[in-house]
């Protein structure tokens, strides 16, 4: 749950946050912010709606978020276990959630490093990979997804592959 709001909810919390504030106080009470478990907006929005995270993306750009927020504090940010939006997106199994997310990284300008690190072969604190959380979904048109997106960052074949078929999460459990 977000502070100033019972339930957690991200509309709640936009209303909330434009009664009471100007868009500084709007950016760190809804966007910025993290609750106790680290999770921000964009983790929340991803397991109600895309419509939600739609709406939580063109709040962000209504209050202006500089770069360094909207990278690192929003598209970047991690929860409790290292999970970042993009992760839980395909963790949820949410194709729509994670095509907005990397339009959105593009929109952002992440760097190559940036998206090839922190979102495609990006580790949680258990050695989870988003790649390793879609297949367990069963959503093969998530794994087509990461695919173009892996493409599309010409990420070198070995690289993937040395990450993908070795990867184990601490329970020593393969992704294939």
């Amino acid at each position: 749950m977000f502070p100033g709001t019972k339930s957690g909810n991200v509309i709640e919390r936009r209303v909330l946050a434009k009664e009471k504030g100007n868009p500084q106080e709007m950016k760190s009470r809804l966007l910025l912010a993290q609750n106790e478990y680290g999770l921000t907006a964009l983790h929340v929005a991803i397991k109600v709606s895309v419509a939600v995270l739609e709406k939580v993306w063109a709040f962000a750009k209504e209050v202006q978020l500089n770069k360094y927020e909207l990278n690192n504090k929003s598209l970047l940010a991690q929860d409790d276990y290292g999970r970042t939006a993009w992760y839980r997106a395909a963790q949820t199994g949410s194709l729509a959630a994670l095509e907005e997310l990397w339009s959105w990284a593009k929109e952002a300008q992440l760097k190559p490093d940036e998206l090839k690190n922190k979102l495609l072969l990006a580790r949680d604190k258990l050695g989870n990979i988003a790649w390793q959380v879609s297949a367990g979904t069963e959503h093969v048109e998530l794994l087509e997804k990461l695919c173009v997106c892996a493409k599309e960052e010409q990420i070198n074949l070995s690289v993937l592959k040395n990450k993908l078929l070795p990867a184990v999460d601490k329970f020593e459990k393969h992704i294939w």
